[in-house]
């Protein structure tokens, strides 16, 4: 017998702005099904709040196959009420240097694989009217040094998005990009990880291009990120995506993100000197012989 709840799957609710996602909603009275990349350690991040629990690689065609098999006998015929596709990953680096084997696996996570769930959930999603909710960049001026993997990957699942939201209309299904903005993910060691991975893998004359600038970029993400609006101002606006009587097709979350927006507004050559500031090389600067 189905839950009389609505309905939410939470992709990614292991960590960050999925965990939160799965409490805010648990707070507003849906039933979520939580999407676990790793269930033994993401139960820690969603602690005792108790959502049913579904292992879940969005690059598995397997595991997804078998989430939507699930959800069907969970729901019954009231369907699926939203989806949250939350699921990412993210490499920093120069994209001269960042591997195109990872540059293919975040695609794969951050937009093929949120389509290929949203694809797999919709007949459910179609008999509910439901919603569905994609994250979208934080920052609307999008060519930021070195987060050009994870900038990219989200601007491709933000063109998904708008057009999902042309073609799902006349089934009432609402499709919805929420930008976050500067957020405290609680992720500084992981980010600190990552960057100090980055550097290994470099050739020597990549760390002899970039090294400085990119250790000096990084930290000023992290310690803005350690300045930045908790996850629950995320979570806090996905909710309100998924209960406004008309929701919007945009949300930005955080004076943060309506800051970069407003961004995109500004002449190109002015968003450029700005970035520019961000302790990189000298332009034309010239480039050593071997």
């Amino acid at each position: 017998m189905a839950c009389e709840l609505p309905h939410v799957l939470v992709t990614g609710a292991g960590s960050g702005f999925g965990a939160a996602t799965v409490a805010a909603a648990q707070e507003a009275g849906f039933h979520v099904i939580a999407g676990l990349y790793d269930p033994r350690n993401g139960r820690d991040a969603i602690g005792s709040s108790n959502p049913t629990e579904l292992s879940l690689d969005v690059t598995d065609k397997a595991q997804i196959t078998a989430m939507a098999s699930r959800i069907r006998q969970h729901v019954g015929e009231a369907g699926l009420d939203a989806l949250v596709n939350v699921a990412a990953i993210d490499t920093p680096a120069p994209l001269e240097l960042v591997p195109i084997d990872r540059l293919r696996r975040i695609f794969e996570v951050n937009t093929v694989g949120q389509l290929a769930v949203t694809q797999a959930l919709l007949p459910l999603l179609r008999r509910a009217r439901g919603r569905i909710v994609f994250l979208g960049p934080s920052d609307d001026t999008g060519a930021v040094p070195f987060v050009g993997p994870l900038a990219s990957s989200k601007a491709a699942t933000t063109t998904l998005a708008e057009t999902l939201r042309i073609e799902l209309e006349p089934w009432d299904i609402s499709v919805i990009v929420v930008e976050p903005g500067r957020n405290n993910t609680r992720a500084r060691e992981i980010t600190a990880d990552r960057v100090a991975r980055a550097l290994s893998r470099w050739s020597a004359r990549g760390r002899e291009l970039y090294e400085a600038a990119f250790e000096d970029v990084m930290g000023a993400f992290i310690k803005q990120e350690e300045r930045g609006e908790e996850t629950e101002v995320v979570a806090e606006t996905i909710m309100l995506a998924l209960t406004s009587h008309r929701p919007r097709a945009r949300y930005s979350s955080g004076a943060g993100a309506n800051m970069l927006a407003a961004l995109a507004d500004v002449p190109q050559g002015w968003q450029d000197a700005a970035k520019r500031k961000l302790q990189l090389p000298k332009p034309r600067t010239k480039p050593h012989e071997h």
